[in-house]
């Protein structure tokens, strides 16, 4: 049993996760550990990133799917998934027949996104590529942008 413990094959392990990872990472990683661990306690939690990396350093979850926004160095990072974004835009928009727009191209336009804490991650991500320091993201006007596997 001691022996078990030691090598992680017994106990609990707490997995926090972004909602997106449960449409592509989540089900295979949970399905290859319960093969390789079916006697560890497996609990997973759905957060955002933010809450993530505050729950890691506090100890109240063991391992994190999340988007890379923490620059702790007490937090260890390995890149396990890269997807594009989709960026949809009106039938008549002038980036519409684009196969692949920039996300520079979309510096000047409205955004609809998740509200507050929640999309943190994505204005940080346009914030970078636009040369306007008031990109605003509201709803229901011009365009959106979500995560491939969303789609």
């Amino acid at each position: 049993m001691a022996r078990k413990a030691a090598r992680g094959q017994i106990g609990s392990l707490h997995l926090g996760f972004v909602e997106n990872a449960s449409l592509n990472v989540l089900p295979s990683a949970v399905s290859a550990f319960r093969q390789a661990c079916p006697e560890v306690d497996l609990r997973l939690s759905e957060m955002i990133s933010a809450d993530l990396f505050q729950r890691l350093t506090s100890g109240r979850i063991d391992v994190a799917l999340a988007r890379p926004i923490s620059t702790d160095p007490a937090i260890e990072t390995l890149l396990v998934y890269r997807e594009d974004y989709m960026v949809v835009l009106p039938e008549h928009h002038e980036l519409a027949r684009r196969e692949i727009v920039q996300i520079a191209q979309l510096a000047e336009e409205l955004m609809i996104s998740a509200a507050g804490a929640k999309a943190t991650y994505l204005r940080a991500q346009f914030a970078r590529c636009s040369p306007r320091r008031d990109t605003r993201f509201v709803s229901g006007r011009r365009l959106t942008s979500f995560p491939r596997s969303s789609a």
